[in-house]
């Protein structure tokens, strides 16, 4: 009988431990006075400090002029630098006036080895001007919803009138990843360019996470000593795109990489993909008499590792449908629940066209 009532504590005391939600990992401590911590696909923020906070970004800003390039000229368009270009100065690729590189070769310069006269000579091309290429990065800026920044040179430069936030910085970077060609450059360690009358310019990458850190793909860092050590940084474990923005910090890599820890040991993700098939429904007078419905975007969900047992798929479908049936016509809802709060949802839509019956 002892032995009966020791086995049932035993199995009541292993379902609780299995039903009971887990700790969170604390907390990092980051030196940095504004950072932010975003997953890339839902734009979730799973960890900010100070993040609507303008400051100086330093050479950070050339994440939005490298994305303005590659999406307003092609990649292979070629750009023949300016004296202006090539006298500026900091940070460079050593540009020489009169010579001729793509638009990729300078994002290249841009984003690996920072150089300001490969920016400049990228809003030349694309703007006519800095001055009106400016205007391109404010208004896109805008558009992508960060509205703490205002931009005056395509390189990050000091200026008291040039600024944006951790929060800002994380948005842009956040689209510039959908781009694979600007995803693919800020990854790279090493590259190479043509110098300017033989052979080859060799660029190793400033962003020394890339070697420090599993799954460390990006993107940018950046120093002036009114911005301090900034690093936009981004990394990628187990089907999760994160990316850590600190700004002014006392230690820019050990903050990102407690920035990553905490979020890849805290969240894991959800992920269904556009286009999934969710079965069919019964269609009234139609030349078919069933249509299939898919999501027609995808649907990503966040959620802390402790609660993964109260992630739930739902559907909510209607039960038939009167011909005719037009493809992409709402039939229903996907939605994504963590316990009794509904997260994100998406249309369910009719896969094809069934025309009525005649």
């Amino acid at each position: 009988m002892k032995a009966l009532e020791t086995a049932i504590r035993v199995v009541i005391a292993i379902t609780l431990l299995l039903l009971t939600p887990g700790k969170l990992y604390a907390q990092p401590v980051v030196s940095a006075p504004s950072a932010i911590l975003m997953e890339a696909e839902s734009g979730e923020i799973l960890l900010h400090k100070e993040a609507f906070q303008s400051m100086s970004p330093a050479s950070t800003t050339k994440v939005l002029t490298a994305i303005l390039a590659l999406e307003l000229a092609k990649p292979e368009e070629v750009v023949t630098v300016s004296k202006n270009a090539a006298a500026t100065g900091e940070a460079t690729i050593h540009l020489h006036a009169g010579e001729k590189l793509t638009v990729k070769q300078l994002v290249t310069g841009a984003m690996l080895k920072s150089g300001n006269d490969a920016a400049v000579a990228l809003a030349e091309h694309i703007g006519g001007s800095v001055e009106f290429f400016s205007l391109l990065m404010n208004q896109k800026a805008r558009l992508l919803g960060a509205r703490s920044s205002n931009f005056v040179n395509p390189n990050g430069l000091p200026d008291k009138n040039h600024y944006s936030s951790a929060y800002d910085l994380a948005v842009i970077t956040r689209y510039a990843f959908s781009n694979q060609l600007f995803a693919d450059i800020v990854q790279k360690k090493f590259a190479s360019i043509p110098w300017w009358n033989s052979g080859k310019r060799y660029l190793k990458n400033t962003n020394r996470l890339l070697w420090k850190y599993p799954g460390a793909n990006g993107v940018k860092t950046g120093t002036t000593r009114a911005a301090g050590n900034c690093l936009i940084a981004a990394a990628k474990q187990n089907n999760m795109q994160l990316i850590a923005v600190v700004l002014k910090s006392n230690d820019r890599y050990g903050d990102c990489i407690r920035l990553f820890d905490y979020g890849f040991k805290n969240y894991a993700i959800e992920h269904i993909a556009s286009g999934e098939s969710w079965g069919k429904i019964r269609v009234v007078n139609g030349e078919k008499n069933w249509v299939e419905v898919k999501n027609d975007r995808p649907l990503t969900l966040v959620y802390p590792k402790n609660q993964a047992q109260l992630v739930e798929r739902r559907l909510n479908v209607t039960r038939q449908v009167e011909a005719s049936v037009k493809k992409g016509q709402q039939l229903g809802t996907l939605s994504l629940w963590l316990g009794n709060d509904k997260k994100r949802a998406v249309p369910l839509v009719a896969a094809e066209d069934i025309p009525a019956r005649d």
